[in-house]
């Protein structure tokens, strides 16, 4: 049965959904950092808040507390560059940063691996656009369509190494991770079929949340939203016959079309 719609828009407030709500106990040790003193973060990878801190003492360093269940996470130090992604499953995690290791549960050793193998396909393709920056402005116009091809066929080997770590782990959480990256480096169907899947990681909160809100980011650019909150009344063949309606013009209106 064909009927109007009622399509409200308004701010998604990302990352608020971005932690299951159930409390889990961490442990983060670390050894090996680089410098005494330096501040040790352990940062809320969606919200970018930070969770806890500490400060590196004798080449170590440890926090320890709660969080939210299966949050994702991770661990920076201060001065350095690397970030170390984890999931706060509840089992402790040790960090050698000699080798940017992570030791802790399966899905947390695994993590590690698959981050480290995404970076490293990044890091080519950073590497190439550098390297072209490098050059004087003239050999970078005469060298413009070899650079392109170039470029396309890294970002498209980056591309297929991600796709292959998500499809790799559909039975985990690890495409968390990654997931946010599918529609701009595989486009919004592939991503829409990912999040759609039964898949354990699509039930994840910070999924389900960036789905809402791609869907209504889509909503905004196809109905021409210039500010928020907006409302659109859509008639069954798809037509907007009211938009934007407030108080007592709206009940009026959706009086008219539901009765």
């Amino acid at each position: 049965m064909k009927a109007y719609s009622f399509l409200m828009l308004s701010v998604a407030a990302a990352g608020m959904l971005a932690c299951s709500g159930n409390d889990a106990k961490y442990v983060i040790t670390g050894m090996n950092a680089p410098q005494d003193g330096a501040t040790v973060y352990l940062v809320d990878r969606i919200v970018a808040d930070d969770i806890d801190s500490t400060v590196v003492v004798n080449g170590a360093f440890r926090m320890k507390g709660k969080a939210s269940k299966d949050a994702i996470m991770y661990v920076v130090i201060e001065g350095t560059d690397w970030n170390y992604l984890l999931f706060n499953d509840g089992v402790p995690i040790q960090i050698n940063c000699a080798d940017s290791s992570v030791t802790g549960s399966a899905l947390n050793t695994k993590l590690t691996e698959c981050d480290k193998r995404n970076s490293k396909a990044y890091a080519q393709l950073d590497r190439l656009v550098r390297d072209s920056l490098a050059l004087p402005k003239e050999d970078q116009n005469s060298a413009e369509d070899e650079f392109v091809a170039r470029y396309q066929d890294v970002y498209q080997q980056f591309a297929d190494n991600m796709l292959a770590i998500i499809d790799e782990n559909l039975e985990n959480l690890i495409p968390v991770a990654f997931i946010e990256n599918v529609p701009e480096v595989a486009g919004y169907a592939k991503f829409n079929e990912l999040v759609s899947s039964d898949a354990p990681f699509a039930k994840h909160p910070y999924v389900v949340d960036l789905k809402e809100g791609l869907e209504e980011a889509m909503a905004v650019e196809v109905y021409s939203v210039d500010s928020i909150p907006d409302n659109l009344l859509i008639n069954p063949e798809g037509i907007v016959v009211a938009r934007g309606l407030r108080g007592e013009a709206l009940a009026k209106k959706l009086a008219e079309a539901f009765n």
